[in-house]
């Protein structure tokens, strides 16, 4: 199992697909301050030590798939609906004219 992940870990490392993650802990944009007043340089290497924030992936992830669902049955909405979660369709997508 180790070798198997750690070949797993080899293919991903050399895709974008960790880029496509939200991280836990960046500050949102123009609050005029960073942690520990770190440079640029360091802030980039230290958002790629970030860890993912798997909770916020997860429930991003399930809304999409749900929203392109449309209402339909499929992968999120049978999900959710296994877990007592019935989601009303996204009416903010709709156009009102």
């Amino acid at each position: 199992m180790k070798s198997y992940m750690d070949q797993m870990d080899e293919e991903l490392a050399q895709t974008s697909i960790g880029e496509s993650f939200e991280k836990r802990g960046n500050l949102p944009q123009g609050t005029g301050h960073n942690q520990n007043n770190l440079t640029s340089e360091c802030q980039e290497d230290s958002a790629e030590d970030t860890p993912v924030d798997v909770d916020f992936n997860l429930v991003k992830n399930i809304l999409e798939s749900f929203s392109t669902q449309q209402g339909l049955a499929g992968p999120a909405s049978n999900i959710l609906n296994s877990m007592g979660v019935w989601l009303p369709p996204n009416t903010d997508l709709t156009d009102s004219t």
